[in-house]
């Protein structure tokens, strides 16, 4: 049986230990979301853009890119998002100045730490014994940056997952 809101929720819990673990921190405000989430404040947020049934790869995945014996007939993949948003120096100081380089530049150094620690995320859930999607039961899609839009900027990551695939947490 697949259970997409519990996979996103564990999802979203081991987001948190790897942002702990390499000691980066991640924004307080953390939720599954239903969907594209509204930026109001910094926050992570992960959720299933979409769920299919499984049929022999995963979506935006070509055959030969997938482990054989991955998942059995019966199941379903689907592509998890995840996104860190967080408060970005790139707008204009009240006196009409642009923020310094180096504030920019140590933004974005954060947004492309978020996109590692994202992949680890999920694929180090993969690679260590199935802990979230099943032993190589994910596939990264890519990555993007999000914004700047209301003094927030941030970093989306798209994966590929075969879901059912016996989640232990």
């Amino acid at each position: 049986m697949i259970d997409p809101h519990a996979d996103a929720v564990a999802a979203l819990a081991r987001l948190a230990e790897v942002y702990a673990a390499a000691r980066v921190g991640l924004p307080s405000r953390r939720f599954v979301a239903a969907g594209l989430p509204v930026w109001d404040e910094e926050c992570a947020a992960v959720w299933f853009e979409s769920v299919q049934p499984w049929a022999g790869g995963l979506p935006g995945v070509q055959a030969d890119q997938m482990t054989p014996g991955v998942m059995g007939a019966g199941g379903a993949s689907g592509v998890l998002v995840v996104e860190v948003v967080r408060c970005s120096p790139q707008t204009a100081r009240d006196d009409g100045t642009p923020p310094p380089a180096s504030a920019e530049t140590a933004a974005a150094g954060l947004v492309h730490r978020d996109c590692q620690l994202a992949w680890d995320a999920v694929m180090g859930a993969t690679a260590d014994g199935g802990r979230l999607f099943g032993t190589h039961g994910a596939v990264w899609l890519g990555w993007r940056t999000v914004g700047p839009m209301g003094g927030l900027v941030g970093s989306r990551s798209r994966f590929a997952v075969a879901l059912g695939a016996g989640l232990r947490v």
